[in-house]
């Protein structure tokens, strides 16, 4: 729509002069506002979130629990699966949300415990323990909550468990259609690797989440297999076992981390290592054992033929290495080509009895020549590794351009003159 400056007429297409009183050049574009109902009806509107009460968890999922998404989380037994959830039901009921937990694993008694345990009878949510078919539509139709939590789908199903694929999707639609966030758990597997069910499990949940002990039996909470709200795949969050329940902990107080805090400790390398489809931060140790016949060296973690092979490479390399040294190792691999490097390093640490630096991370391969050989995912290594504090990270050249940058070596020995091994 055109206005005329000079007799404020409409028009609805531009033209030299003016259709009504002949004006010259006084036709301008007039924008027109738009109300606001039809700006709400433009916009989409923002995804709501429900807090579960953990900052770091939070973090994750970009402020929480997303309505009408669906979260399937796997875990084995005693993880602390009902126990993180009992406790982010309190928090939603303290905030005044709708909850709904159907215990048709745990049982009533149990649970009454559990939240006695852990302080939660204040804020309980809508506890269901008997499990009819439909009780699930039911419970929801009345109550009109926020969240839900299903304890466990395997048992749920007992009626259909020809459908469990059905059954799966059926609650997802009903979630979606009543804007509330629904958590379901999953039974693990006997390899605890993956939970147990159709493979299509994993086509129909928007969220795969993994709970799973830690090192020192702390709870590890993951997104490694499929995460549709952030994507995010590479981040944790930790919590520690205590008698009111789980704490959040950061990831620096966990074993994930290398404890060498004191300088005088030799022959011990951090190094970046993937599990899944995560990286986290892990450590070798190399020891001598003195009390045999003949010094003997023992990596941990590498098989028999690669300790031999990086044997080899070290006596190469440096000729201080006392050749009369017998190598020992695990019967079984347990790690990596990734970890090599650490693996040679910790050696000599050891061996030349010269501490290495706390705040330092290898990561990268080792051919038979000593040069360095590159790491999948080496910009995530490094992210990971810079997040938890670590200072000095060394590793093989780019083989292209990157963003992350890392010290770039060679060969062992610029490795070597570097560290002042």
């Amino acid at each position: 729509m055109f206005v005329c400056s000079k007799c404020g007429e409409e028009s609805p297409v531009w033209s030299r002069c003016c259709p009504v009183c002949s004006a010259e050049k006084t036709l301008e574009k007039k924008y027109q506002a738009i109300d606001e109902i039809k700006i709400r009806e433009l916009t989409p509107p923002k995804p709501v979130r429900l807090p579960s009460g953990f900052q770091f968890f939070d973090l994750i999922f970009s402020g929480g629990f997303l309505f009408a998404f669906l979260y399937f989380i796997h875990a084995e037994k005693g993880a602390g699966k009902t126990t993180f959830l009992l406790q982010v039901c309190a928090f939603l009921v303290s905030i005044g949300k709708s909850v709904i937990f159907f215990s048709f694993d745990e049982g009533a008694e149990g649970t009454r415990k559990k939240c006695v345990q852990y302080g939660l009878t204040a804020n309980q949510p809508v506890f269901i323990f008997e499990n009819r078919p439909g009780v699930i539509e039911r419970t929801i139709c009345k109550y009109h909550p926020d969240f839900v939590v299903v304890d466990s789908l395997q048992s749920y199903v007992e009626y259909e468990a020809k459908n469990i694929v059905g059954v799966l999707f059926r609650l997802k639609k009903i979630a979606q259609e009543q804007k509330f966030a629904l958590v379901i758990i999953g039974e693990e597997r006997k390899d605890r690797k993956d939970y147990l069910g159709s493979a299509n499990i994993g086509h129909i949940v928007d969220v795969l989440v993994k709970i799973e002990k830690g090192l020192d039996d702390e709870v590890v909470i993951s997104t490694p297999q499929k995460n549709r709200d952030t994507d995010d795949r590479a981040s944790r969050c930790f919590f520690r076992r205590t008698l009111s329940g789980l704490v959040e902990i950061r990831e620096s107080e966990t074993g994930y981390l290398s404890r060498h805090s004191e300088r005088t400790i030799v022959g011990l390398a951090a190094f970046v290592t993937q599990e899944d489809y995560d990286f986290f931060v892990d450590e070798i140790t190399a020891a001598i054992d003195r009390n045999t016949n003949k010094v003997s060296l023992t990596i941990a973690g590498i098989s028999q033929a690669r300790t031999k092979n990086l044997l080899a490479v070290l006596q190469d390399s440096f000729t201080s290495i006392n050749a009369g040294i017998t190598l020992r190792a695990n019967r079984t691999e347990k790690l990596a080509s990734d970890a090599e490097l650490a693996c040679v390093i910790a050696t000599l640490s050891l061996l030349l009895e010269k501490p290495l630096p706390v705040d330092t991370v290898f990561v990268g391969g080792v051919d038979n020549r000593g040069y360095l050989l590159p790491a999948y995912g080496m910009e995530r290594r490094v992210k990971r590794a810079k997040a938890l504090g670590y200072k000095q990270i060394i590793g093989p050249k780019a083989n292209g351009s990157q963003i992350v940058m890392w010290e770039e070596h060679e060969t062992l020995d610029d490795v070597r003159k570097m560290l002042s091994l």
